[in-house]
């Protein structure tokens, strides 16, 4: 199957990559503590795909897209765009902005607000 037309794969990469958005600051916090020759620590730094490469520059092309707000010209693009969609809404859905600070936490983890945390609950 080519990867224009695998939209459960497109979808999947899309929300891998917004995944890996949020948790870019955490990783090279824990990239400038790790030793430089320590390459198990560093390897589990790296997000784990099932997916091929194709994927996640497909998802990204779409994303582009998206930002643009070009129309999409071909079928493969109109079907990616709305798998990217249903991927951006499942990412919200799971990781919701804090009404007082705008970060992203995971749903049912407590997040410690840097805006409460300054006014003292």
């Amino acid at each position: 199957m080519h990867v224009t037309q695998d939209i459960d794969g497109i979808q999947q990469a899309a929300l891998e990559l917004l995944s890996a958005s949020v948790n870019q600051k955490n990783v090279e916090a824990r990239l400038r503590l790790a030793q430089p020759d320590d390459l198990e620590q560093i390897a589990k730094l790296v997000s784990s795909t099932q997916l091929s490469p194709g994927y996640h520059e497909w998802a990204l092309y779409l994303f582009w897209l998206e930002s643009v707000q070009l129309d999409p010209d071909f079928a493969d693009e109109m079907d990616g765009l709305l798998a990217v969609r249903r991927a951006r809404q499942q990412f919200e859905d799971q990781n919701p902005t804090c009404h007082a600070c705008g970060n992203r936490t995971r749903r049912g983890i407590k997040h410690l607000c840097p805006a409460h945390l300054k006014g003292g609950f």
